[in-house]
């Protein structure tokens, strides 16, 4: 007798006896087996006073356990691609749960997949499900720092997408970025995490038969202002130099990207650079606070725009005056606006801890794991390394609205300036000036 696994056979001895015992200890008649194995039945003949007994085999087929295999072993479909499930071999019936009932089957849709198979023996097995996704179009762009002009002489920076496995350029290139000293068409192939292609369109690096004139006279390729006074305006000559031997440079349009704290006085304007000459420009910085700040100043040229960087910060302004208790006191003015706003009054001695007090406006207390990272950074936006916080939660005092949280940083070797204490909670970040002085 013989059935599949996950099934079971009903066994039933003769009628007319008068009890029963089963090997698998059952006392009915009637019994119901779901393993391999010889099961007997004793059965007493009272007529007779004879026990009589058979035995019958029992086979269990194991049930078929199908895989699905897949073309992709991260069952994802390209864009424009079809994926190739298929079983193994042997089965004499398929169906998917696509309603195909071919072996292997071509899919061009995402969804969740499975595959119920029918053995010799007539068991059905069902696989897992498999979930296939879509990848979306691919199409890798192109881009150069500036654009697919350069001079003779100069190169070009070009640059394909981050995020892929894999780089193929059309000159052999195989890095996400090169630098052609020529021109011509270029083009890349890219390969992202599942093995997806995508193909971009051909550009044109176009190399002229010039040079830029401009040279702009300034070391390490940006120009670094003066640090300026707070509601002051400094001005500033940046030295350009006409390399062309015969034609003039004619300054008429240099323009700032943010033009808000450093600008470019209108008056002198234009300007002519005779050949192989040298002429001034003058540019000016006005600050408002005494963070580092920044832009960049275009030029445009024969073959292509260049660029210089401007960086300054601004100075403090001390002020001074009595408490009432007619105690010195100096404070600073770090920003500037409707109001002035004033630091805590210093010095804050560089030989002993500081103590910074942050009050934080909470609709409930704050848990301890909540209590705001404290850094201590200088005016250029750096880490001070030899800053240390001494106990985050020193007199932590909490009630239902507010949390006040003193924290003790390690400055006795920080030299004289001005530093910017950080608190972090969450996304809010807040900024303490301190003006440490021996």
């Amino acid at each position: 007798m013989f059935f599949c696994e996950g099934d079971s056979v009903t066994l039933s001895a003769s009628q007319g006896f008068e009890n029963y015992v089963w090997s698998n200890g059952s006392k009915d008649r009637i019994t119901t087996v779901s393993t391999s194995g010889k099961y007997t039945v004793m059965a007493f003949d009272k007529d007779v006073c004879v026990y009589n007994y058979d035995t019958v085999d029992v086979v269990v087929y194991p049930g078929p356990k199908p895989q699905i295999l897949s073309s992709n072993p991260k069952y994802v479909i390209c864009y424009g691609d079809t994926l190739v499930l298929s079983a193994l071999l042997g089965y004499p019936m398929y169906s998917w749960s696509n309603g195909d009932t071919t072996r292997e089957i071509r899919i061009t849709k995402e969804g969740l997949y499975f595959l119920r198979v029918v053995d010799n023996n007539g068991c059905v097995g069902i696989s897992d499900t498999i979930t296939i996704k879509s990848i979306p179009f691919i199409k890798p762009i192109i881009t150069a720092k500036r654009n697919f002009t350069f001079c003779r002489g100069d190169s070009l920076i070009l640059n394909a997408p981050l995020g892929f496995i894999s780089y193929l350029w059309s000159n052999g290139t195989t890095s996400q970025t090169f630098t052609t000293k020529t021109g011509g068409p270029f083009s890349v192939i890219v390969v992202d995490s599942n093995g997806c292609v995508g193909v971009s369109d051909t550009v044109n690096a176009i190399e002229l038969i010039a040079k830029n004139k401009l040279q702009i006279m300034v070391a390490d390729g940006r120009y670094e202002f003066d640090s300026t006074d707070l509601a002051s305006r400094n001005c500033q000559k940046i030295i350009l130099y006409n390399r062309d031997s015969i034609l003039p440079y004619v300054l008429d349009n240099p323009y700032l990207l943010n033009n808000i704290l450093f600008s470019i006085p209108q008056n002198q304007l234009p300007i002519i650079i005779p050949p192989l000459d040298s002429i001034p420009l003058n540019v000016c910085f006005a600050p408002f606070d005494t963070s580092i700040q920044r832009d960049t100043l275009v030029f445009e040229d024969t073959c292509s725009h260049q660029f210089l960087p401007l960086v300054s910060i601004g100075k403090k302004i001390l002020v001074d005056g009595d408490s009432r208790c007619e105690v010195p006191l100096i404070g600073m003015i770090y920003t500037l606006g409707a109001s002035y706003k004033l630091s805590a009054p210093y010095p804050q001695p560089s030989s002993t801890i500081t103590t910074l007090t942050l009050t934080v406006h909470e609709p409930t207390t704050l848990e301890h794991s909540l209590i705001p990272q404290a850094i201590l950074k200088d005016i250029f936006g750096n880490t001070v390394p030899i800053s240390q916080i001494q106990g985050e939660s020193v007199n932590l005092l909490k009630d239902s609205k507010v949390t006040t949280i003193e924290y003790l940083f390690d400055t006795h070797e920080l030299v004289t300036g001005v530093y910017y204490a950080y608190f972090y909670l969450g996304s809010d970040v807040r900024v303490l000036p301190i003006l440490i002085q021996r």
